[in-house]
């Protein structure tokens, strides 16, 4: 999970978007170096003291993610 980038033009008319400031990838490599992974270009991260888990939403897909597959890693 990283801070994403936010250009100014999207700071400045402040959209949707900027509720989710986070980039989140899961990447599950084997020995050779292949796998596959999750993804989430905006995110929105929150704690829920009730249950004492995190709760992550998508910008576009709402509890949804992307599935990457095929990945490998590259020397």
């Amino acid at each position: 999970m990283t801070a994403r980038y936010l250009s100014f033009v999207e700071l400045r008319y402040s959209g949707r978007s900027v509720d989710y400031p986070y980039t989140i990838l899961q990447l599950e490599l084997d020995q050779n170096g292949k796998g596959t992974g999750t993804a989430i270009g905006a995110a929105k991260v929150r704690f829920n003291k009730k249950k004492g888990t995190y709760e992550v939403e998508s910008l576009q897909h709402g509890t949804a993610y992307n599935k990457l597959v095929n990945i490998q890693r590259v020397k």
